[in-house]
């Protein structure tokens, strides 16, 4: 699983340190599930697409250094703790919170 990120409005995608536009990159979930079974740490890895996901090249762009930063993530009550909610929930920090369109592939 992973998140189609493309740029949005005024919000673009850029390769960091140039003004290299891209129309879309792959990110890929990282995420630690507490013990507690209900707090998650996550973070979006960015590539440039499936093939150098596949080969772990990770892309510096203007959305972060090869990383988002990293966010929390506190399941609703009878939410798993797992891939597919931590997804939807990094959907909506980073269209709500940083403004970009993204599709979960």
């Amino acid at each position: 699983m992973a998140l189609k990120i493309k740029p949005k409005g005024d919000k673009k995608i850029t390769i960091y340190g140039t003004d290299i536009e891209l129309p879309e990159v792959l990110g890929r979930i990282v995420f630690n599930a507490h013990d507690n079974g209900r707090t998650v740490d996550a973070a979006v890895n960015i590539y440039a697409n499936q093939g150098t996901a596949n080969n772990g090249v990770m892309l510096p762009t203007n959305l972060g250094i090869i990383t988002f930063p990293r966010f929390d993530v506190n399941p609703e009550l009878g939410e798993q703790q797992d891939c597919a909610t931590i997804l939807q929930y990094a959907k909506n920090f980073i269209e709500t919170e940083l403004g970009y369109e993204v599709e979960i592939l």
